[in-house]
Order: C-alpha cells, then structure tokens, then sequence
C-alpha cells in the first residue's frame, strides 16, 4: 500500500503541488486577514505612547511594531509560491524528457521504414501501408458524424483525429499545396493549419502538432491517399501522413 501510494503521489506531484500550492495562497490570506486586526492594536499602541512622549510616530515604528504579526503570513505564502514553481519545474521537466523520447522514436521510425522499403521494395510497402489505411477505416464508429464540407461529394478520413469529411480531392490537394507554400514562406504550419484548409474544425492538441521548414533537407507535408471500401461499401479515401506531424513547442 505505501509503494502504490508513494507511486501514485510521484506520478501525480505537478499536479499535488499545484493544488497545494493554490490551497496556501487561499490560506495566507485568511491568516494575513486575521493578523491584521492584532497588528493595528499594536500601532495604535505604539501611536498612544509616541504621543504621550510629545513625538510623531513613523512608519518605521509602526512597521517595527506590527511585523512579528504576518511571520506566518510570510511562511504559508513562501511556502505555497514554492509548491507553485516546483509544480511548473517538473512539469517543464517531464516535457522535455517526453519531447526527448518523441524525437528518438520519430528517427527511429524513419530509419524503419527505409529499411523496410530496401527490403520488401515499394509496391508490397504500399500494400502494407494500405492495409493500415483500411484497418484505420474499420476502427471508425458507426456513428461518427460526417463533416460536409460543402466542397465536393467524395467521402475521407482523417485518421490522426479520427474524423470524416466529405470533400473533393482535387480540392485537398490545393490545399497541401498552399500549405506547403506557407510552409516554406513561414518555416512552420500547424496540425489545426492543416484542418482548417481541408474543411475541419480544430483540436486541443492541434496547435502544439505540425510540421517545421529548416532548409532544403526538411520534408515537406506529404498526404498518401488511400482509396479504401467502408463497411457499407462505399468508397473512402484515407488521408494518411507520409511525414507525421511532430510536437512543435518544447519548454526547457
């Protein structure tokens, strides 16, 4: 029980500490609302006896009198600012190390599929690649909802969110080319870029996925189209991504 509890606690500390750290500014303003009441007594002293001495109190004296009262004001609040920073610390920490670990895979995967094309040769790799395509379309649920887009009557799917659309593709290939185009102007183009010009609302995560420009050697965004038949034998066209999209914003 304690290894699953010390486990779970590690696993979750952003998270802890954050709260721990709202909880303490919550309760410094409490203990610093309460203080004040005891501190004002202690000046109004401090006032009483600078006047009975013929002298005008200053600020000094009253800051002298009235500090001892926010010490544990001043401690809870450190205390919870310092939660808040650690929080951010391993978090900041925990992407890196993710983003780290994604690059790795991502060279790892290209290597692959070089190697897997000099192996078996290009057409039995875009066999492959279609049956990944199909199985892609076999997972959709039957009650996904179809985005018309009002630009063609050809059904796709957009894998990477899981989505339907129906288009022409004529018109999606405009669109990847454009986006290229601003790829090469603007050296970076987001995931939500790419659904904007297909016709497709934008996600959470669509923002911080994309594809980077850094010169001639840099790929450029490349849509395989793989024509597939639904469960009701209807022709659809998997849209999927020779060069994936990568975690544009990492935060060290």
């Amino acid at each position: 029980m304690f290894e699953s509890a010390k486990s779970t606690m590690v696993k979750n500390s952003p998270k802890i500490l954050l709260g721990v750290g709202i909880g303490g500014m919550v309760v410094t303003v409490i203990v610093a609302v309460r203080a004040t009441p005891k501190a004002m007594n202690l000046c109004d002293l401090v006032h009483e006896d600078k006047r009975a001495a013929g002298e005008k109190a200053t600020k000094l004296d009253y800051f002298k009198s009235a500090w001892k009262c926010y010490i544990p004001t001043a401690i809870i609040g450190a205390a919870s600012i310092g939660c808040i920073l650690e929080s951010q610390s391993i978090s900041t920490r925990r992407t890196a190390a993710l983003a780290t670990a994604y690059k790795i895979a991502e060279t790892s995967l290209g290597e692959y599929r070089e190697k897997v094309v000099e192996t078996i040769g290009e057409k039995k790799e875009e066999a492959i690649q279609d049956k990944i395509a199909k199985k892609h379309l076999d997972e959709v649920p039957k009650d996904t909802k179809i985005v018309e887009t009002g630009k063609g009557k050809t059904l796709f799917l957009e894998p990477t969110s899981g989505r339907c659309l129906r288009s022409d593709i004529e018109d999606i290939r405009r669109a990847i080319n454009d986006l290229n185009s601003d790829l090469i102007s603007d050296s970076q183009i987001t995931l939500n870029d790419y659904y904007y010009s297909i016709g497709l609302h934008s996600t959470d995560i669509g923002d911080e996925l994309g594809w980077n420009y850094e010169g001639l050697k840099s790929e450029l965004l490349d849509v395989r189209f793989s024509a597939q038949l639904n469960e009701n034998n209807e022709p659809c066209i998997v849209l999927e991504h020779k060069v994936p999209p990568k975690y544009l914003r990492v935060d060290y």
